[in-house]
């Protein structure tokens, strides 16, 4: 296989980590158990890529949703209408299907995310795509996160206090002599009142930090030729809803003009640009990751890539 065919392998972005992409595809195989004996059976009891074709069909003919019609075209290549559908056009890409034929038969695994999300669209599974999926899995472990601070500083409120030089401090604090607990190591005994305002300003500091982690902006956004650090709950970008999990690796990636690219490039021994290339256009990346938009992995780009593309 030529190299510039190759795929880059890296780990897979925070938002598809393994444990997250199975559980979409268990989830979305659990909604078809449930939907092949309903409304579409004749499609989904026995489906095949012919019958999956038209199943999408009858679906996108009154589906007017911006993320639905996002992954249509992600999945086909091509954007739906059903003026342009009417004909042939869906019945020459019906061997896109064949995955999620063999997926819903449990023959084998949907390895591309776009033929997961179009699997969930055929079951009318709700928490699609991965992203909206993945942002729910994620503020699902955080509200378990906060659940468990939230206990710890109600056991450490309901602390039974004293009060030294007219400081309120915890009895655990205390010993049996009414001082400061001591360090047994070192044998230095803490007496003193500004010790204690120490302590204190310990526990104020650790309290203005955990706060100022929780405001920390938890989600990016790809704006153009770049991500930005986005708030998970504030309005996206643009039309369709694009935020995705903070990925640190992912989040340092940027679009380079051609010119850039192949100045990288030769500049470097080792590999420097990365590409994709879709409908024959080409574009470059500082690095290895997936296409923020349209998620195929980026491949490494070799002297042949640049050359042609770069002039």
């Amino acid at each position: 296989m030529p190299q510039d065919s190759q795929k880059f392998l890296i780990n897979p972005p925070q938002f598809m980590k393994k444990d997250i992409l199975e559980e979409y595809k268990k989830a979305i195989k659990a909604k078809y158990e449930e939907e092949k004996n309903g409304m579409y059976s004749s499609f989904l009891i026995n489906p095949s890529r012919g019958q999956l074709k038209d199943l999408c069909w009858e679906i996108f003919k009154n589906n007017s949703d911006i993320n639905d019609l996002k992954s249509f075209s992600i999945f086909l290549g091509f954007d739906f209408s059903p003026t342009a559908l009417g004909g042939n056009k869906l019945n020459k890409v019906k061997d896109k299907f064949r995955p999620i034929e063999t997926f819903f038969k449990g023959e084998t695994d949907l390895a591309k995310i776009d033929a997961a999300d179009m699997a969930a669209i055929l079951v009318d599974f709700k928490q699609r795509p991965l992203s909206k999926y993945s942002r729910s899995y994620n503020d699902g472990k955080r509200t378990e996160d906060s659940k468990v601070k939230k206990k710890a500083h109600i056991e450490l409120q309901n602390e039974p206090i004293e009060i030294i030089d007219d400081v309120i401090m915890p009895n655990y604090l205390i010993d049996s002599n009414n001082n400061l607990g001591h360090n047994h190591s070192s044998g230095f005994l803490i007496r003193k009142k500004w010790s204690v305002y120490f302590v204190l300003a310990i526990f104020i500091i650790g309290g203005i930090f955990m706060m100022s982690q929780q405001e920390e902006k938890d989600c990016m956004e790809w704006r153009g030729d770049h991500y930005e650090a986005v708030d998970c709950s504030s309005e996206s970008f643009g039309i369709v809803n694009t935020k995705i999990p903070m990925d640190p690796q992912q989040f340092k990636l940027r679009k380079l003009k051609p010119l850039e690219a192949k100045r990288i490039h030769y500049s470097k021994r080792k590999p420097g640009i990365w590409y994709e290339k879709t409908n024959g256009d080409v574009e470059f990346f500082n690095g290895p990751g997936y296409h923020p938009e349209n998620h195929e992995y980026l491949k490494v780009a070799t002297d042949l890539i640049i050359n042609k593309y770069t002039e």
